[in-house]
């Protein structure tokens, strides 16, 4: 029993050590195929070679490796997806509880859509560029009907799959990562096959649609310590709450007006975690953060917030020209115009520039100083006349 339990281990960490070492290879081909494709060749061969005794496997615990085999010939092959969604489905037969299994599923049947369009016919599809070329083709009608009816079953498929790995993951964040991208793409195609049929688009807000922006949240709470995943999510629901407002309003608005009450939640969620990031990093990075932080929190009229992170930039970096026009931004919006001339001031004299002369003159102007306010002007065009 005990040489049993050896043996089973042995075979884990060695299964473990091949997926390791070829998924690490198809990584670096990936990046290499832009510099040079012989050397990306080799590496892929190297690694199909690692994965290809896999192939026949009935255990559930490798059936993932089929799928990385499959993401292999991705790069070998120029046209694979029959051959992908061969192994992918044999990968889901024998591993039907690995969410693996059927994202990548999800991902050969989306690939396949337009070798579907083409009616089998795709040869002339570029390999890097087929979906874009087939949206193209939708919008001028090219295709036929019955073509267009099978594709679109096919997306359908594609998603049933990655509600499937949902169900069997839902806070894996590969898995929702990976949605996110596959959504995006599926309503690109929706809308297309509307196009196509003479209707308007399905999702004609496109990445701001609240179905997109529900997987963006969902990805965004499963990587709290994500810059991209937090920032994406704040700036996206931003955005959508002010445009619209102004399809209702058709004005301005002195507060942020968020589309649903739960979005400034959720905004505030994702800033608070990028100040989180910001506070364990270095300098530079801090300073990143706290100037993403600052434009964001302008965005939604918090100027008391705006204004605290921008001076956190300066005490980095007191010559960062944005923080200091931040800052001298959200004094104005808050009518503080004594302390708005300080920082002007500030600024002019450590970096004197045309624009930094302009804006002193506007900030003395605020303070009802005209007669300086024209000095400064005459300042900034002796630096640059044009």
């Amino acid at each position: 029993l005990e040489l049993g339990k050896t043996r089973l281990k042995r075979d884990d960490l060695m299964r473990a050590k091949d997926q390791k070492e070829a998924q690490d290879i198809v990584t670096k081909a990936e990046l290499e195929r832009s510099k040079d494709d012989k050397i990306a060749q080799e590496m892929v061969a190297k690694a199909e070679a690692i994965l290809r005794p896999y192939l026949s496997t009935t255990d559930p615990k490798q059936g993932y490796l089929v799928t990385v085999y499959a993401s292999v010939l991705e790069i070998m092959k120029d046209n694979p997806w029959k051959d992908c969604n061969g192994w992918a489905r044999r990968a889901v037969s024998v591993a039907p509880q690995d969410w693996r299994t059927w994202t990548y599923l999800a991902h050969a049947r989306l690939q396949q859509i337009p070798t579907v369009l083409c009616g089998g016919k795709d040869e002339h599809l570029s390999k890097d560029r087929r979906t874009q070329e087939v949206i193209g083709a939708l919008h001028l009608q090219r295709f036929q009907s019955q073509h267009v009816d099978e594709a679109e079953k096919v997306l359908n498929e594609a998603l049933q799959c990655q509600d499937k790995a949902k169900e069997l993951a839902p806070n894996e964040p590969k898995r929702q990562e990976q949605r996110y991208g596959f959504r995006l793409t599926e309503i690109i195609l929706r809308n297309a096959i509307s196009v196509y049929r003479g209707q308007k688009p399905a999702y004609r807000l496109m990445q701001l649609e609240r179905v997109l922006l529900d997987e963006l949240q969902a990805a965004a709470k499963l990587y709290p310590d994500h810059l991209l995943w937090q920032s994406q999510l704040a700036h996206q629901l931003i955005v959508v709450g002010w445009q619209q407002n102004a399809e209702k309003s058709g004005a301005g608005s002195k507060t942020f007006p968020p589309a649903r009450p739960e979005d400034l939640i959720a905004i505030r969620e994702a800033l608070a975690n990028i100040e989180r990031l910001a506070e364990g990093a270095n300098s530079e990075t801090a300073v990143y953060c706290y100037s993403m932080l600052a434009a964001l929190n302008a965005s939604i009229m918090d100027h008391p917030t705006t204004e605290r992170l921008a001076r956190k930039i300066l005490q980095f970096d007191p010559k960062h020209q944005v923080a200091s026009e931040q800052l001298q931004s959200s004094l104005a919006f808050q009518k503080r115009y004594p302390e708005l001339l300080q920082v002007a001031q500030t600024l002019k004299d450590t970096i004197p520039s045309a624009r930094n002369c302009f804006l002193l003159a506007k900030s003395l102007t605020m303070n009802d100083r005209y007669d300086l306010a024209e000095n400064a002007c005459q300042a900034g065009l002796k630096l640059d006349p044009s």
